[in-house]
């Protein structure tokens, strides 16, 4: 939950890991599961009564992270894809995040999908902390890609644009914007 969300409380831990799970656990399990479990190898902090990501306590953002986060429900996958979290570089590959591969590959790295591959995360990660369109430039600027037309830059811009509003964000309790645009919308 800590890799989705950035913060999550330790209560909403019990109560995901009690919807998922026969097993039920109460607060007195996880205190005994904090003692059992090298958080710190997992890069996992505690703050108050919430569990956070090392890179949060890192940025010093943990009021501003939960502030943003507020009113906003949990994305909760199902407990197979929950548990793929558990790898801190995990993340899902969306097929806008293949769309923008494949056109990479294609167009930058003379088919090379290892190289391909790595612009595309590192495009990913820009995505998901307080996205902004040059950051992500950035990112094939720096790996010396220049664009070889109009047409091209544009269906680039267009791709990252679309993998942009299809990332799971801490902000957004682990949903898309696309998915938290739509949940607000039905609210209406």
């Amino acid at each position: 939950m800590v890799n989705l969300n950035g913060i999550v409380s330790i209560d909403k831990v019990v109560e995901i890991f009690n919807m998922q799970n026969e097993e039920k656990i109460d607060l007195p399990d996880i205190e005994k599961g904090i003692k059992d479990y090298d958080l710190e190898g997992a890069f996992i902090d505690i703050h108050k009564d919430y569990f956070l990501q090392e890179l949060v306590t890192f940025k010093n953002s943990f009021a501003a992270l939960k502030k943003k986060k507020e009113g906003k429900p949990y994305y909760i996958p199902q407990k197979e894809q929950l548990l793929k979290y558990e790898d801190e570089l995990y993340f899902e590959k969306t097929q806008e995040y293949n769309k923008l591969k494949a056109f990479i590959k294609r167009e930058f790295t003379d088919g090379d999908d290892y190289y391909a591959e790595g612009i595309c995360e590192d495009i990913y990660d820009r995505c998901t902390m307080d996205f902004n369109i040059n950051d992500a430039l950035n990112e094939l600027q720096r790996r010396d890609i220049a664009f070889k037309s109009q047409a091209q830059a544009q269906k680039v811009l267009g791709l990252i644009i679309d993998l942009s509003n299809n990332v799971r964000i801490w902000e957004n309790n682990g949903h898309t914007p696309i998915e938290i645009f739509q949940l607000m919308e039905s609210q209406i």
